[in-house]
């Protein structure tokens, strides 16, 4: 992977601008045949669900036989992530070859790309042959690189929710305008569940591009079905004019089941029949999503989630309250960049003890100023707080391989769990 990690330096995480647009990115497409449109596609974007959403989407075009890609953001462990073919990690031998295609473009268009734009070529370049893209957004919509697609089969909006602020807007109209920008001329919108505030301004975007919209709660909806199963969730789609449809899904946590809805209903929209959306669902995987740890040096229970910001934290609460799981031990760590204070006001009942993880980032909030924080607001006891710090194999092994009855839940960043799932000698690799 020295091409992987050559192309990682060369290139910068975007800081924000406010002259910001698509001009390179468009310029180097166009250099490389504007491999965006070769492929039907599928964009999504939303605060939060859109992983798990846009796996479920491409799970079942394969399960309907079609050959599909799928490129998310962020990665856990390993870049590869972002960029799957048929439920796999692409091979290293492709990713080479478009990373030498797309700086070849680059050079030729004069043009410099930040790492998310890069990636997002090389999403392009990658699938191009393919007979489906699904593309999730990385961040907003209207001004995010993936937004060159022109003709989606349809465009997705999962939730609105506050986060990245500092970019998108102090207001919850403001971040739906953002994402609202990937609703293209005469499209199709599937709309998840979002408040009036937001569904006003992203309804007013459709309204002007002439897109229809199929939005839950209104053109459709799913009940939640009893499961003899705790793992297995079961619900049943219902539409007037798309049809009803009962499904199991894997991933657990009742708002699953409304992502579900969504892909179904996108999956309906291009005629993906009954029997294939059931197996795309079943099958479909995406990893630290209220997920339960297993493993021979696991003895306990451990639920791994990736909520980091207040709204993937109330969904966090209530996955906890259906599981019943009342009291619990917690490892968490935030970035400066998230609404923290108010994260840990969301989770704190019901904690028996704390155990503090540095996020492995620049942003990190210091442990030591997260200490002081949970003693603040929490008024516990310093003997129920463990600062591990970024001492991450001292916190696996006397907390992740301890024996204990007392359920472990680990939440707060993306880039501390992928440390931990790093470190990990069991972990499942496709995604479907």
């Amino acid at each position: 992977m020295s091409d992987v990690k050559s192309f990682l330096k060369e290139v910068e995480s975007w800081k924000g601008s406010p002259d910001f647009n698509l001009k390179s990115i468009s310029r180097v497409l166009d250099e490389l045949g504007n491999p965006q449109d070769a492929v039907r596609s599928f964009h999504v974007a939303g605060t939060n669900g859109k992983g798990s959403t846009s796996t479920m989407i491409a799970s079942g075009i394969s399960a309907a036989g079609y050959s599909v890609g799928l490129n998310t953001s962020p990665h856990l462990v390993d870049f590869s992530e972002r960029l799957i073919v048929n439920g796999k990690s692409v091979g290293e031998e492709k990713l080479k070859e478009a990373i030498h295609n797309m700086r070849t473009a680059m050079e030729q268009s004069a043009c410099s790309l930040s790492f998310h734009e890069g990636v997002t070529t090389l999403a392009f370049l990658l699938f191009q042959d393919l007979d489906f893209g699904v593309f999730e957004t990385g961040l907003g919509g209207r001004l995010d690189s993936s937004n060159v697609l022109k003709s989606p089969e349809a465009s997705v909006i999962t939730t609105i929710g506050r986060d990245h602020e500092h970019i998108l807007g102090d207001s919850i109209e403001k971040i739906a305008f953002e994402k609202a920008g990937i609703i293209k001329e005469k499209g199709t919108l599937v709309l998840g569940r979002v408040e009036q505030a937001a569904a006003e301004v992203i309804r007013s975007v459709a309204m002007e591009k002439g897109a229809s919209v199929l939005a839950y709660d209104e053109s459709f909806t799913v009940e939640v079905l009893p499961s003899e199963n705790s793992i297995v969730n079961r619900g049943k789609f219902v539409s007037a004019t798309m049809g009803d449809l009962e499904f199991e899904l894997s991933l657990p946590g009742q708002h699953q089941l409304h992502n579900a809805g969504l892909a179904t209903a996108a999956l309906k929209h291009i005629g993906i029949s009954d029997k294939s959306i059931q197996q795309g669902l079943v099958q479909s995987y995406w990893p630290a999503r209220f997920e339960v740890l297993s493993g021979s040096e696991i003895k306990r229970t451990v639920i791994v989630d990736c909520a980091h910001n207040p709204d993937g934290f109330k969904v966090l609460r209530s996955a906890l309250k259906t599981r019943g799981v009342e009291q619990f031990e917690v490892a968490l760590g935030f970035l400066q960049t998230k609404r923290w204070q108010e994260m840990l006001d969301i989770i704190h009942p019901g904690i028996v003890h704390w155990h503090i993880v540095e996020p492995s980032s620049a942003r990190k909030v210091p442990a030591d100023e997260l200490e002081e924080e949970i003693q603040r607001r929490s008024e516990v006891s310093c003997s129920e707080i463990s600062n591990y710090g970024s001492d991450y194999d001292s916190f696996i092994a006397e907390v992740l391989y301890r024996e204990s009855d007392v359920p472990l839940l680990v939440c707060g960043s993306i880039y501390m769990i992928g440390e931990i799932y790093r470190r990990l000698t069991s972990r499942r690799s496709n995604l479907w």
